[in-house]
């Protein structure tokens, strides 16, 4: 397999091979020369950090004697998701790896606008139609998803899930707000929903995988409930750090199933406002016109 290999103090990354039978001795050879700018001809040391930790004891270094279970982790299912960092230190790290504090100093920024954000539109939608968006609800749907971003499976550290995370309805507010207030019973009901925070309505997506879902960058194939994404954002980067071209047919996990008719309700939307954007079909390596589906 390959990975991501980091440096702890500086912003490069670079890629390394991994297999079952790697000898720690050859690893760290390949590990020095991959950053030998950086290195040099200092000793250097590797750790592991879980990924979406932000506490400088849960490092790990990667030694000869911790070598095979790093190895056994990287290689079992559902094993740690560890990040392997390299660092000119000859004593341990004080600090987080650099590209840590980097994005989360990106982040406490990015969620501060967000809260700003969210607390405008709040008020927007309430003062507008009495229709707003249940934060109970929206928890409960987190904890159900297991803090994951159903689509590109971003999993936010603890301290700022809540506000990385958001609970995405399959039918919007907007669309309920824009119904006359006599026939919005009637339309949720020929959604199967009793009200627009219906557990069944909400997906945990992160903001990045939320707002493209909204701008119908994302869609959602009613008939294989596999996800589609568009040639717009394909390349892009999500959360995750994953091409967003990388989930296209990817299944769609519901834990809270959606009725069919909400499922064709949402598809129709995406449809029709995609901009004429192509879909990439993944499948045949070719790029099909949204038309033909």
């Amino acid at each position: 397999m390959t990975l991501n290999i980091r440096h702890w103090e500086h912003q490069s990354r670079q890629s390394i091979t991994l297999s079952k039978s790697t000898p720690y001795q050859i690893f760290a050879a390949q590990a020095k020369e991959l950053f030998i700018d950086e290195i040099g001809s200092c000793d250097f040391r590797m750790y592991t950090l879980p990924i979406t930790s932000e506490i400088l004891d849960e490092k790990l270094r990667l030694t000869e004697d911790t070598f095979a279970q790093f190895k056994e982790d990287k290689f079992s299912v559902g094993g740690p998701n560890l990040v392997l960092y390299v660092s000119n230190r000859d004593s341990t790290p004080t600090k987080l790896p650099l590209l840590v504090q980097e994005s989360l100093a990106k982040l406490s920024l990015d969620t501060r606008d967000m809260q700003t954000a969210s607390e405008d539109s709040k008020t927007l939608t309430s003062s507008r139609s009495g229709i707003s968006r249940d934060t109970k609800k929206s928890l409960f749907c987190k904890e159900r998803d297991d803090w994951k971003c159903k689509l590109c499976e971003y999993f936010p550290p603890v301290p700022t899930r809540t506000t990385s995370l958001n609970g995405a309805h399959l039918y919007t507010i907007q669309e309920l707000t824009n119904v006359a207030n006599e026939n919005k019973r009637s339309v949720l009901q020929s959604l199967d929903l009793d009200t627009i925070n219906n557990t069944v309505n909400i997906l945990t997506l992160c903001v990045c995988c939320h707002t493209y879902f909204d701008a119908q960058r994302i869609g959602i194939d009613p008939s294989s409930e596999r996800w589609i994404i568009t040639t717009s954002v394909a390349k892009m980067k999500s959360s995750s750090e994953r091409l967003y071209e990388e989930f296209h047919n990817k299944p769609v996990e519901f834990q809270h199933r959606p009725s069919m008719r909400l499922l064709r309700h949402r598809y129709k939307r995406f449809t029709d406002e995609a901009f004429s954007q192509d879909l990439v079909n993944m499948t045949v390596g070719v790029v099909t016109d949204k038309k033909e589906l």
